[in-house]
């Protein structure tokens, strides 16, 4: 029969966090078939681990904005307040351009941490899971060696 050929195929699944759910052996496999199809599982595990980091990180990086966004524009309104305060055009000034001086050595330093955060999610996102140690065949009994059993 055709659908002998193909070892795998795809069913309907609800939860696809596993390869296995939705993609199942059509026949009996093969050892190498098998080994095949378990290093598919693992990788799709991986790539799902990632995912899930990936996304983590992201959130991780937008709340962080999130709270410099606010603390940046609480800054520039208190700074606002305390120049409407000001009377004298002099001191407006001065202070003016001490605060815009404060203001942009703020966002910069924030860019850097920003970027300093994402670099040190990319190598946490870019370093490999270990592989789970291959599992050691069984020994065999007396009676298997003398009868030549498994």
């Amino acid at each position: 029969m055709a659908n002998d050929l193909v070892p795998l195929r795809f069913q309907p699944a609800q939860d696809i966090s596993e390869l296995k759910n939705f993609l199942v052996p059509n026949r009996a496999l093969s050892r190498d078939e098998w080994a095949v199809y378990e290093e598919a599982q693992y990788r799709f595990a991986m790539m799902d681990a990632n995912n899930k980091l990936l996304a983590y990180s992201d959130a991780q990086r937008m709340q962080a904005r999130k709270r410099d966004w606010l603390v940046f524009k609480a800054l520039v309104l208190e700074a606002a307040e305390e120049l409407d305060a000001i009377t004298n055009e002099w001191a407006r000034d001065l202070l003016q351009r001490h605060i815009e001086i404060t203001l942009n050595e703020h966002a910069a330093i924030s860019v850097g941490l920003h970027r300093t955060m994402g670099k040190a999610y990319e190598r946490i996102l870019s370093e490999f899971y270990p592989r789970a140690p291959e599992p050691t065949p069984p020994v065999p009994t007396f009676w298997q060696i003398l009868f030549g059993g498994a």
